[in-house]
């Protein structure tokens, strides 16, 4: 008997950084997004395809994409931030002019506060608001039988002109998500992009582990553990988006995936892509306990609050840069206590200075953010 070939979804993940003003991105940033939203349908038997702009030089992605999408079933991209909400707008044109009928659907931050701006385009069927695994593993089977997205959940759609916010979706927990598809992704180019000689000068590239050597090449690899953010920063998306929920892979789970997926590739660093990693002391004492217990020698950074800094035990500080942390990706956001209290930061005085400190006295790099220009900030 033979069997009917799989229906296909091809899903496209934007540049973040614009090459045609003659710079490269670090490509040690993994598709995350679309390898999570990816693991449903192949479970469910549909052929899932990533393209990743980030790999391709000028149009080029764009191309690949819309040679991909060629008898598909469903595409679909999603819009973060900066230069990504440009190349996933200009990519689905391509895709459009060449296949007008494909349904096409769009995530991610930007188009999750802005669902207006992704429909107004005529691009998409449906614009998918938050956490996108659940619902995206629904829309595929409501786009391949044909049914009407009227009514589900966690979605903005276009009827007669109106945007229409349906009701949004519980936040998930990581028992209700399948693990990443990793296999969907050969991580050939990404290495081989890292490993130039130049690689450090590339656009969002990390310092190199100090264990390497200054500005020597390195592979390194993104991951995420968690969803959302507890916090209520009154200039960040999040708090709307996620409503300031946060679920977390346990540390187990996470252990046991980095563990095979470096045993399969031998990165030398991974860069957790989480909102807020440090929201759990005993999460990231357990996980670093872990790393050193396993033996994994791998050099890791995450984002985590001033405040988790400060309140965490010393021991777990000191574990943390034991187990190979190195950069600590500090939000200290503004340098006034009046403006902190403005945007809801839970922090005063010095205490940014002291996070970076308590870092630096451990090894640990602070890399440090501040946003300048608020509404009503003076000089």
């Amino acid at each position: 008997m033979i069997q009917s070939a799989k229906k296909k979804i091809v899903l496209y993940q934007p540049k973040q950084v614009d090459d045609s003003l003659g710079v490269q991105s670090s490509k040690d940033m993994l598709p995350l997004e679309l390898l999570t939203i990816a693991a449903f349908p192949l479970k469910d038997g549909y052929d899932v395809r990533i393209v990743d702009g980030s790999l391709y030089n000028g149009t080029e992605g764009h191309e690949r994409f819309a040679q991909e999408a060629e008898g598909a079933m469903l595409v679909a991209t999603t819009a973060i931030l900066g230069y990504m909400v440009t190349d996933s707008w200009r990519a689905m044109q391509a895709v459009k002019q060449k296949h007008p009928k494909v349904p096409a659907v769009i995530g991610g931050w930007f188009a999750s506060v802005r669902p207006d701006l992704m429909l107004e385009t005529g691009l998409y069927e449906a614009v998918v608001i938050g956490q996108g695994e659940l619902i995206f593993r629904d829309l595929v089977r409501a786009i391949d039988a044909g049914e009407s997205l009227d009514d589900m959940e966690g979605i903005a759609i276009l009827r007669d002109g109106q945007v229409i916010k349906n009701p949004r979706r519980s936040v998930a927990g990581w028992d209700d998500i399948p693990g990443v598809p990793w296999h969907l992704l050969d991580p050939t180019p990404y290495r081989e992009h890292q490993m130039r000689a130049n690689s450090a000068g590339d656009v969002l590239r990390m310092p190199t582990p100090p264990w390497i050597g200054p500005r020597k090449p390195y592979f390194g690899i993104t991951y995420f553990s968690s969803y959302g953010c507890p916090e209520p920063c009154g200039f960040c998306c999040s708090p709307e988006i996620s409503m300031r929920r946060w679920k977390c892979m346990p540390a187990d789970r996470m252990l046991d995936d980095i563990e095979e997926l470096h045993d399969r590739w031998g990165f030398d660093v991974i860069r957790f892509h989480d909102a807020n990693f440090g929201v759990m002391q005993k999460r990231v004492r357990e996980f670093s306990e872990g790393l050193l217990n396993r033996d994994l020698r791998i050099g890791w950074n995450a984002f985590i609050e001033t405040h988790s800094i400060l309140k965490y035990k010393p021991d777990t500080l000191d574990m943390m840069a034991d187990s190979g942390m190195y950069i600590a990706e500090i939000g200290a956001e503004a340098g006034m206590d009046e403006m902190m209290k403005r945007i809801g930061k839970p922090i005063k005085g010095d205490d940014n200075i002291a996070a970076a400190v308590e870092m630096d006295t451990r090894g640990v790099q602070a890399s440090v953010t501040y946003i300048i220009g608020y509404p009503g900030e003076t000089e």
